[in-house]
C-alpha cells in the first residue's frame, strides 16, 4: 500500500531525471543527497513530501523503514546499497491529484 505518493512521485521524477539510463555516476549518495536538496526546497512552497531521513557522518540517509512504510516498496527498488541508482521507465502519479487538492 502507498501511504505517501507525492513522495513516490518525488523519488520517481528524481531518478528519471537525473538518471534514466541507470547509469553508474549516478549512485545511491548522490540520491541521498538530491533527495534531501529537493525535501527541502519543496518545504518553502508548503509541499512536505515526509522524506523519512537521518543524518550521518557525511550527509543524509534516506531511511530504509520508513521509506518502506510511506511508499509501499523497499529503497533498494531505487537506490540499492553502494551501487548506482535503478532506471525508472515510467513515473506512477496514482494519487497525486488527491495530494495536490489538499495542498
Amino acid at each position: 500500500m502507498i501511504r505517501n505518493p507525492l513522495l513516490k512521485f518525488t523519488v520517481e521524477t528524481l531518478l528519471r531525471q537525473a538518471n534514466p539510463n541507470g547509469e553508474e555516476y549516478f549512485r545511491t549518495t548522490h540520491f541521498n543527497k538530491l533527495i534531501f536538496i529537493i525535501y527541502k526546497k519543496l518545504l518553502v512552497h508548503n509541499i512536505d513530501i515526509k522524506l523519512p531521513y537521518s543524518w550521518y557522518r557525511f550527509g543524509t540517509l534516506v531511511e530504509e523503514n520508513g521509506f518502506r512504510q510511506e511508499v509501499g516498496a523497499s529503497l533498494n527498488v531505487y537506490a540499492p546499497p553502494r551501487s548506482a541508482t535503478r532506471p525508472i521507465y515510467s513515473i506512477s502519479n496514482a494519487g497525486i491529484s488527491s495530494v495536490m487538492n489538499q495542498l
